[in-house]
């Protein structure tokens, strides 16, 4: 594995602690679960870029990351597009108060199953488990 991949997968799994944590504490803020869980799935899909040596845009979008950068070469991750729809909007929804209070524990619950969709899918692409 690429030195850079593992960094990215390292930024990746602080994401996914900081969820596993609010989660766990039952009272953790749902808008930043639900940010913290797009940031994870992000970081993971650009070790995969990472790891294939794939250029790719600084860009929060994970469709587009999906769609433009990885698909062309992986058409299995068509799979991880619904997971990518829900998580994208919330790399920066979840920093405005109008969007972050209509947020609630079961949408942050979803957000976690989408990214773990996305984590689980990619370290199998890579190998990392």
């Amino acid at each position: 594995m690429r030195q850079e991949t593992n960094l990215w997968i390292g930024k990746a799994k602080q994401d996914f602690k900081t969820v596993e944590i609010l989660l766990q504490s039952n009272d953790g803020p749902p808008g930043i679960i639900c940010f913290h869980c797009q940031q994870a799935a992000e970081k993971f899909l650009k070790a995969f870029l990472v790891e294939n040596q794939i250029e790719f845009p600084r860009s929060h979008d994970l469709i587009l990351l999906i769609e433009k950068y990885i698909l062309p070469v992986d058409d299995s991750f068509h799979g991880l597009i619904a997971a990518a729809t829900e998580l994208t909007g919330f790399a920066t929804s979840t920093r405005y108060p109008e969007i972050d209070d209509d947020l609630d524990i079961r949408i942050a619950r979803e957000a976690y199953a989408s990214m773990n969709e996305i984590k689980s899918f990619v370290l199998d692409k890579i190998k990392i488990h």
